[in-house]
């Protein structure tokens, strides 16, 4: 008999990096064979439509859309989310919401349910508002999607064992992009428009104000229109503005990618640091802030791209010439340097992780 498991995950837009897991998992013929799912979205969903035919999906508890909401919706939620864990029929909890963790692990230990609580962070439990550690740690089990997470849950004295890193998956494509020959340097940014918050683009224009080369940015991503307007006016205090075109939100933005030289990732904090990834799946090197937690596990220098010290607008610059000065034309190299995350291996890591639950 397959297990139940219930995914209980913060708003989802159906454009970041978790959703994109989640459709991964959803889809999935192998793990339709083990697993069915529900999922439990207390703060809303914006758009059903990239899970509306997901074939391992048996249903949906949802809110309306919401980011944190008024008095009223936070009664309503926390209503649902107790009647939800009172009632539970799952043998699994997978669980990306730190306060859902806290929830169920009482409900569980009030009323002897029978359940697993799994914690599933999708970014550093430290330094994000909306993250409690001490509610993270209260979980059973915890799926990791990176090193540095299960670092931060070891130092708060999680058992080790208790852990599983499954990293996130990562499609294996056959598409290529290469290096540019127009004597220009192309560089992609592919995410949230955020010009202060943790995407920090503000430190990306200052950055590449200082190049000595030639430059050209092609920003992919949408996000808050003031945040837009800032990355714009800041652009243009620089004199950089020309420099860059806003190509606002795509549902597949590789394809209209030909030739780049470099993604760069200048965040303050990531979970895994998908955007990374899917670059490097088509051979595009990356250069990224050492943040917490994830593109330690993603970057290695001198094969698939550069990390460059947070904060650190000089190793920002050098790192980016490095790499347009160093050998990164073989994207062979490049796309084979990621082999443990295509999606093949998620599965295994999925499937041997929960079957030790």
């Amino acid at each position: 008999m397959r297990k139940k498991i219930t995914i209980v995950c913060s708003s989802v837009t159906g454009k970041g990096g978790t959703e994109t897991v989640i459709k991964k998992i959803l889809y999935s013929k192998k793990l339709a064979k083990e697993y069915t799912f529900r999922l439990f979205l207390p703060f809303g969903i914006q758009n059903f439509g990239w899970i509306k035919s997901a074939p391992n999906l048996e249903g949906i508890i949802s809110l309306p859309f919401q980011d944190y909401g008024n008095l009223v919706s936070k009664v309503v939620r926390l209503s649902l989310s107790l009647l939800l864990y009172i009632f539970a029929g799952e043998q699994i909890f997978i669980i990306s919401n730190s306060r859902q963790i806290m929830l169920a692990e009482t409900i569980k230990k009030l009323f002897h349910k029978k359940y697993v609580v799994v914690s599933w962070m999708h970014f550093s439990i430290y330094g994000v508002p909306t993250i409690e550690p001490r509610f993270v740690e209260m979980a059973d089990k915890h799926l990791v999607i990176s090193e540095g997470i299960k670092r931060q849950l070891i130092i708060d004295k999680v058992k080790e064992q208790n852990i599983f890193t499954i990293y996130n998956p990562i499609n294996k494509t056959s598409d290529r992009v290469y290096r540019s020959k127009k004597g220009i340097a192309e560089f992609i940014y592919v995410g949230r428009i955020q010009f202060d918050k943790y995407k920090n683009m503000r430190f990306l224009i200052k950055g590449l104000a200082k190049l000595k080369v030639v430059w050209h940015l092609r920003i992919i991503g949408s996000g808050p229109e003031e945040d837009l307007e800032a990355i714009k006016s800041y652009a243009k205090e620089l004199g950089i503005i020309d420099n860059i075109d806003f190509l606002g939100w795509s549902d597949n933005p590789w394809e209209q990618l030909e030739e780049v030289d470099a993604l760069i990732l200048t965040s303050k904090s990531e979970g895994f640091g998908m955007v990374l990834a899917e670059a490097i799946s088509r051979g595009i090197p990356c250069v990224s802030s050492d943040c917490p937690v994830g593109p330690k596990d993603i970057i290695k220098p001198g094969v698939n791209g550069e990390l460059f010290e947070l904060g650190e607008v000089n190793d920002f610059v050098y790192k980016v010439t490095k790499v347009l000065e160093s050998n990164y034309n073989d994207v062979e190299k490049i796309v084979a340097s990621l082999e443990k995350y295509y999606d093949e291996k998620y599965e295994e890591r999925f499937t041997n992780a929960i079957d030790k639950f």
